[in-house]
């Protein structure tokens, strides 16, 4: 084909690396896999195992952005779109791949899938053209080639590339079932049944196998074996329309006709192990745990020997505080594979949540070579050690939380925490009922305007409302100074929900936990979905009896929680107008921000 479109793109991407004489040794290795690439990919990783594709594609496509031509993370983000069939962006990843690397055969096999399931028919013979002639004997490139001719029933050609593949792959049984199908429906039975044989020596519980060899002993075809399963079907509605309908039911944002549909399909289906999966994950992301749990239990009864499903069922047990089913399908995880770190993680989760630090920290010290890049664990780590008295271990963690992640903020302001706590020591929790100082050290944590190295390079918008001589006032001892000052911070940044923080802060210093409850129910109300005010109101309310200082406090902003609204304008010479547009606005304003991008005129001043 003269006229060849791709042919002619990859001759002259071709042409142009050998004028050049790319790759030479020396820039073949001139961008080498650095750190941040790998972290991405294996955060990406840790997405996709735990069923976020949005969220890995999300990592792939940052990490795209920090390296553009890197060849790994084209081929990731382009396979993860395949996955999710959103083919014309991966062809358009794969097209990269190729430009950058050329001689790659996988990269030719990916754009020819992509070819075929967009009915490029051209584009797709002539990549898996290019793709054979690169490398004859590229495994996925012969896998897609086995199941297109075993799809159409071309049982020779297909016999042939599993054939192959069988000398390639040795121990892939799933190729071995694919050559005995194509063998048993070419005539040659005995070839067939030997073959099923050999699968069966790596996997004696396959149940294909078994079944077909019953079949050929029985001297019964194949094909008719599938037609009385077809007609047993029958009854049924068929699966795949189903299937088809709940995934529309998702798409609309209707997930309880999803199950219901999937409910009914069920039904008809008992044993089918994915929609068990499917169910406990709806009835998850609904959060129904113990409709979850159900389905998720059902699965793991069915597939005893599969690690990963018994860890699901163990979760979601612990989640819906069923700790007698959690120990039990984390008894069946560790019997298949005592040292997975998946399941330590999870064990050492539950002994998290039930405040048993010491043995939480243990099991956590024992997942990590498995997963030493989980940020999740080397967080809890330092949570660990912190309550274990481990001060410098505790800040070791947080600081390799960082290097993880060098933007964190969970890290950061733990080692913030734990700085406070040594310059507070004094703030020891005492006997009488009094607020911990380890509550004290979770709301300061939070004050994200106490420290500032270099407020100079600030802009003056930043410094609106700024804490810092409210925080000084705090620790010289002036408590009333210092919450005055915090009073008039909130009056020029009408929501500050950091302000909140120091009041309760200031009114904790003394001992006043009334006062203390008051601000931060105040800002539960400005923040719903912030969790450290629920934490340290869950906190006091589990002290003593509220203590009130007998301080008079100023009072608090009033209608402090109502309906307010904050104006943005941004803005570059707009002097003429600036004055006109602020003032048809200060009678509904309560908070005005003009951001300025480089005005030349007099709008700033």
């Amino acid at each position: 084909d003269p006229e060849n479109e791709l042919t002619k793109h990859n001759l002259s991407v071709i042409e142009s690396t050998l004028r050049d004489n790319l790759p030479t040794p020396a820039k073949a290795n001139s961008n080498p896999e650095t750190a941040p690439v790998n972290e991405f990919l294996e955060q990406a990783d840790f997405f996709q195992q735990a069923g976020n594709t949005k969220a890995a594609l999300a990592e792939l496509e940052r990490a795209l952005e920090e390296e553009p031509n890197n060849p790994r993370l084209i081929e990731a983000l382009g396979s993860g779109l395949f996955q999710q069939e959103q083919f014309e962006e991966a062809r358009r990843h794969f097209r990269h791949l190729i430009e950058l690397q050329p001689r790659n055969a996988m990269a030719y096999t990916r754009l020819a899938m992509t070819s075929y399931v967009t009915d490029r028919y051209d584009e797709f013979e002539s990549a898996l053209g290019l793709a054979m002639e690169i490398d004859p004997e590229s495994p996925e490139m012969l896998h897609f080639m086995g199941k297109e001719n075993l799809d159409q029933d071309r049982y020779y050609d297909a016999g042939r590339i599993f054939g192959k593949l069988g000398e390639l792959e040795p121990e892939n049984i799933q190729n071995l079932l694919a050559l005995a199908m194509c063998l048993y429906q070419g005539g040659q039975t005995e070839a067939a049944q030997d073959t099923y044989e050999r699968a069966l020596q790596l996997d004696p519980e396959n149940q294909i196998a078994q079944s077909n060899l019953v079949a050929i002993s029985e001297d019964v075809p194949f094909a008719e074996t599938k037609t009385e399963n077809q007609e047993d079907e029958s009854t049924s509605q068929p699966l795949n329309p189903l299937l088809q309908e709940a995934q529309a039911a998702l798409e609309q944002d209707e997930p309880q006709r999803a199950i219901a549909l999937l409910e009914n399909v069920l039904t008809q289906h008992p044993s089918e192990t994915a929609l068990l999966t499917a169910l406990g994950n709806l009835y998850f992301s609904e959060g129904q745990l113990k409709e979850a749990l159900e389905y998720f239990r059902r699965n793991s009864d069915l597939q005893p020997k599969e690690v990963a499903i018994q860890l699901q069922t163990a979760t979601t047990a612990l989640l819906a505080e069923d700790y007698e089913t959690f120990e039990n399908y984390m008894a069946r995880a560790f019997e298949l594979e005592p040292e997975n770190p998946h399941g330590l993680k999870l064990l050492a989760t539950a002994n998290f949540k039930a405040e048993q630090y010491k043995e939480a920290a243990d099991l956590y010290r024992q997942a990590i070579p498995g997963l030493p890049e989980d940020i999740e664990i080397v967080l809890a780590l330092g949570v660990c050690f912190h309550n274990l008295d481990d001060k410098d271990t505790a800040e070791s963690c947080f600081k390799r939380a960082l290097e993880i992640d060098p933007y964190n903020s969970v890290a950061a302001e733990n080692l913030k925490a734990l700085a406070n706590t040594t310059a507070q020591s004094e703030t020891a929790t005492h006997p009488n009922g009094r607020i911990s100082a380890d509550i004290l050290n979770d709301i300061l944590s939070q004050g994200q305007n106490k420290e500032t190295d270099d407020l100079t390079n600030l802009p003056a918008v930043a410094l609106v409302g700024n804490l810092d001589h409210a925080q000084e006032l705090l620790g010289q001892g002036l408590h009333i100074e210092s919450w005055q000052e915090t009073l008039k911070a909130i009056e020029q940044r009408p929501f500050h929900p950091e302000a909140y923080l120091h009041l309760a802060e200031t009114a904790l210093k003394t001992g006043d936990t009334q006062q203390a409850t008051k601000c931060l129910e105040t800002l539960q109300v400005l923040t719903p979905s912030w969790e450290i005010p629920q934490q340290a109101l869950k906190a006091i309310n589990q002290q003593s009896p509220a203590q009130s200082s007998g301080i008079d406090w100023p009072a608090l902003p009033e209608n402090a929680t109502g309906l307010r609204l904050s104006v943005c304008l941004i803005a570059k010479d707009e002097e003429k107008f600036l004055g006109n547009a602020l003032q048809s606005i200060k009678d509904i304003d309560h908070q005005v921000v003009v951001v300025d991008t480089g005005s030349t005129d007099r709008t700033v001043a």
